[in-house]
Parts: structure tokens; C-alpha cells; sequence
């Protein structure tokens, strides 16, 4: 459908529980690929790594794929081939790079082991698939970003509490890091409904300490919930536009802004 539709409603493809939500959509060609995994990690920074064959047959009710403690959340979900590097980064500003060889592949039900241990009022945001000669970007919530390359997060063991990845400014939190090259472009998606389309190599690279430049400017109020990113097209001369203003319902926006 064009841009400006709405959609179908997930419902009609899913049979969905009361209060349950869609975290992660996963592209699949095979379920018997061999050592390939699902890596889960929560907004607590539980992780779990669960081998993909264990998903081959799913009910209409789905199947349980993690055991989550009561008042933590999945949030993300990435698939690997049992030996890339993670990167976890947290709203406050802290990240923890690592091998997935480090955690054990568990059964479905299992609850997972600790990832990143977290700060008090901290919670994970992203958690991306690193590559030798990539940069981390990280966009924060109040419009600043940077560019770091990969090699200053130093691979570490996980459930340590990771190295700074940005210095915040005022009230600002990190609302998500990712794996770039320089090549493509970036969606910026604003609570109030904005969605700005710019390009990474326009954004400047810094070490990990330091606090970024302005890669967004936003309304009074206004706050970046989620960013996503698309190859850059080549005939393309815009560096930065407005893509589209999202119709969101009040509590939507409640929802964006608490998050």
C-alpha cells in the first residue's frame, strides 16, 4: 500500500493475547538452517539464545520463546549464526559489546542469563549485530547523535556493566543505537508523529565519550522514539526531509513519550 495507508490490523494474521504486543518480525528463509539462532534480549537485559529449528513448527497460538520475569518486557530480537558480535546500549548511555558464543543456546522456556547489568532507572533501548569495519550510530531522544567507530568498544564478557557510550546533554536518554557504514540513510520518527528521512554520512564521527552534535531539531515537547535504517538511494541530492506526519491518537503519543 502507499505511504499514507494504514494498514491491516496484525490481528488479522495473528491470534494475539490481551496486552500482548509485536516486538520483532524476523525474516526467514529455512527453520532447519544449521546453526543458526534467534538471540532475545529484554528491556531489562535478560538475554536468551535459542536454536531456530526449535520454531519449525508453530501453532496458530505460537509458542512460548521466552520466559520473562514479571515485570520485564522482549524487546528485540536478531538472527545469528552462533559466533557474530553484540552490541547492547542502554538509555542512560552505556553499551556492552560481546561475542554470542559467551551464552549457552537454551530451550524455549528458559529464562535467559544476564546481559548487561543495569543501573538503577535503567533499562535496555537497542541491540544490534556488529561488524568489524562499521561505526555504532547512536541518536538520542532530545535530537543529538553521533557517529563511533566499532573498534573503541572493545569486546568484553557479558553481564559486566558495559563502557559509556554517549554523554547525554540535559534530560536526554539514548533511543537507539545502530550498525551503520556511512552509506545509508536513516528514518527518524518523532513522538509527535514526524518522520524525517537524512543521511548517516552526514552525521559526524566522534569518540564514544563525548556528547554528539544536533542531528535533529525538535518542537517543544517533541521527543525521537525510534529510528530505522534504508540504503541510501544514489540519485538522491536530499540530505534531510520530512517524510510524513503520522495521524497518532492521544495515547499513543503518552505511550511514546513514557517510553
Amino acid at each position: 500500500t502507499a505511504r499514507q495507508a494504514k494498514g491491516n490490523s496484525i490481528a488479522n494474521l495473528l491470534t494475539l493475547r490481551e496486552g500482548e504486543e509485536v516486538t520483532a518480525i524476523i525474516p526467514v528463509e529455512s527453520f532447519e538452517a544449521p546453526e543458526h539462532y534467534l538471540v532475545m534480549l529484554t528491556h531489562k537485559g535478560i538475554m536468551k539464545k535459542t536454536n531456530l529449528s526449535a520454531f519449525s513448527n508453530i501453532r496458530r497460538h505460537g509458542l512460548i520463546a521466552l520466559h520473562l520475569d514479571e515485570d520485564d518486557r522482549l524487546g528485540w530480537v536478531k538472527l545469528t549464526n552462533g559466533s557474530q558480535n553484540l552490541l547492547v546500549s542502554t538509555q542512560l548511555g552505556m553499551a556492552i559489546h560481546f561475542n554470542e558464543g559467551n551464552i549457552r543456546a537454551m530451550g524455549r522456556s528458559a529464562r535467559g542469563v544476564i546481559a548487561i547489568r543495569l543501573r538503577p532507572k535503567d533499562r535496555v533501548v537497542a541491540m544490534d549485530i556488529t561488524h568489524p569495519d562499521a561505526e555504532i550510530l547512536t541518536i538520542t531522544n532530545n535530537g543529538y547523535g553521533k557517529r563511533t567507530p566499532i573498534s573503541e568498544y572493545k569486546i568484553q564478557n557479558r553481564a559486566g556493566t558495559g563502557l559509556i557510550n554517549i554523554k547525554l546533554r540535559r534530560d536526554g536518554k539514548v533511543a537507539s543505537i545502530l550498525t551503520v557504514h556511512g552509506s545509508e540513510e536513516i528514518i527518524v520518527v518523532t513522538s509527535n508523529g514526524i518522520v524525517i528521512r537524512q543521511r548517516v554520512d552526514k552525521i559526524p564521527s566522534y569518540s564514544r565519550s563525548t556528547k554528539g552534535v544536533v542531528v535533529q531539531k525538535l518542537d517543544q515537547g517533541d521527543r525521537i522514539v525510534a529510528v530505522g535504517l534504508v540504503l541510501a538511494e544514489e540519485t538522491s541530492e536530499t540530505t534531510e526531509e520530512m517524510v510524513e506526519i503520522i495521524d497518532l491518537s492521544q495515547e499513543q503519543q503518552n505511550t511514546a513519550l513514557d517510553n
